[in-house]
């Protein structure tokens, strides 16, 4: 008997640290620039990752085409339909030329950490954009954004204690009642 309890004990505490894998769905998102920024045509992406804790995929988040020049702050903003309907944005200072002798960007790229729960499970993410930096001679200026999606690690969210005294009431009279009646036909 003390083999079985033993060995129920630790297949549960096997399963509990069993790593759960995570779907990372995105529909495309957004891109904003302050300062002087004119964009030809930007084209978001959407895809889908299945992470377990501590694994990365990367993909093109989109690709934008450039006009005229500037610098400034660029933000990207990625929009996440699961596992929780969020948008997480990366923001750094970008410098753009687009003339017709020399085309070129620079982007610093970043991440941020964002929070998800999914079936029962909470945990934490990160959004990491590559730097661009490119340049050209006589050709047109497009730019992509390359990411990575990490999941940094998830654990089951705590399950409520549900009171249940009306049946622990009627299984403990059920005991008392078998006992009662294994003694008296014992004592026989």
């Amino acid at each position: 008997m003390k083999k079985i309890l033993c060995g129920l004990l630790l297949s549960g505490f096997a399963f509990s640290a069993h790593a759960v894998p995570i779907p990372f769905e995105f529909v495309g998102g957004s891109l904003s620039a302050t300062g002087t920024f004119a964009l030809g045509e930007y084209n978001p992406n959407s895809g889908y990752a299945l992470l377990d804790e501590g694994q990365s995929q990367s993909f093109v988040f989109g690709s934008v085409e450039v006009l005229g020049f500037g610098h400034g702050e660029l933000t990207l903003t990625v929009n996440f339909v699961n596992p929780t309907e969020v948008g997480v944005g990366v923001h750094g200072p970008y410098s753009v030329v687009a003339t017709i002798l020399f085309n070129g960007g620079e982007w610093s790229g970043g991440s941020t950490d964002f929070s998800y729960t999914y079936n029962g499970y909470s945990g934490t993410a990160r959004l990491t954009f590559d730097p661009i930096q490119e340049s050209c001679y006589l050709c047109w200026p497009k730019f992509d954004f390359v990411g990575t999606i990490t999941n940094l690690g998830s654990s089951s969210l705590p399950s409520l204690p549900v009171p249940e005294p009306a049946t622990l009431s009627l299984l403990g009279l059920g005991l008392i009642g078998t006992g009662a009646a294994l003694r008296r036909r014992g004592s026989r």
